[in-house]
């Protein structure tokens, strides 16, 4: 897994023995980091790789393989220079380039969502980046909304049976968290945002029938730290993982309340009793 790809794209047809359920059939759609290194410059933490789409298409004719290079604004551009150019999540190149927004370093290399006939691939903290669901080729950045355009959407959205989409992203330098209702048809019903001060690094989130629910661990956010993005962040032990409840209704109505330090990093389902 921390080995390089040597090459931007790749196909092939897996060999079948046995028999292959009838009812299986579909795609699988999955992303990761796939490109560690870049001329003699290795990245210092496997979130950083440069993100790889890959299909696993099962058919009447078998099982094939695809794989691209997600061409993000990083991608396209450290090619280009052949080397290193931006800060990463765990790493600073030598002589590094301004970072501008967010998406000049999202490499889309944590999830995929196939939503309203959609193909997105995502990242921790930026914009959704939209796929070819057939060639894999990179369309752009997408947005839900224009004035929302940019805006950090997670890698870890909750889709319910119907095809409500519910979402979180966060702004460290600005201190806030932005929350998305977003409808079956891809449509921004409404959006939000929630101060949090000290700002942490919350990274997935649970849904429940009348609420969301965010713990915000005391690894905060040290705005005048210098480094790579990790590097700028401070575990507390001695102080509270912040939990707080929204209503799916209206996102102003909030609760706050107090856990011992702790911080999860993955959710699985949830409900209220």
């Amino acid at each position: 897994a921390y080995q390089s790809v040597k090459q931007h794209s790749y196909s092939s047809q897996a060999k079948i023995s046995g028999v292959w359920p009838v009812d299986l059939r579909g795609t699988l759609y999955r992303n990761g980091p796939a490109q560690h290194e870049i001329g003699s410059f290795r990245y210092q933490h496997w979130f950083d790789g440069d993100g790889m789409l890959q299909a696993f298409r099962i058919s009447d004719e078998g099982v094939t393989h695809q794989a691209k290079m997600i061409a993000t604004e990083k991608y396209i551009a450290e090619s280009a220079a052949q080397r290193a150019l931006y800060p990463t999540f765990g790493t600073v190149p030598p002589n590094p380039a301004a970072v501008t927004s967010p998406d000049a370093v999202n490499v889309g290399n944590i999830s995929v969502l196939p939503h309203h006939g959609k193909l997105l691939a995502l990242w921790e903290a930026g914009s959704a980046w939209e796929m070819d669901a057939d060639n894999l080729d990179t369309k752009g950045t997408y947005a839900f909304s224009d004035n929302m355009r940019g805006v950090p959407f997670s890698a870890h959205p909750r889709v319910e049976a119907d095809g409500t989409l519910w979402n979180f992203g966060y702004l460290s330098s600005a201190g806030l968290l932005v929350l998305w209702h977003i409808d079956a048809a891809g449509k921004l019903v409404k959006a939000g945002k929630v101060k949090v001060d000290p700002m942490t690094m919350p990274h997935d989130f649970v849904v429940t029938e009348k609420h969301i629910i965010l713990l915000l661990p005391p690894f905060h956010y040290e705005t005048r730290a210098q480094g790579a993005f990790i590097d700028r962040h401070q575990w507390n032990a001695d102080q509270a993982t912040r939990v707080v409840v929204i209503s799916k209704q209206d996102f102003s109505v909030q609760k706050w309340l107090d856990f011992p330090a702790q911080w999860v990093f993955h959710f699985s389902n949830a409900w209220e009793d």
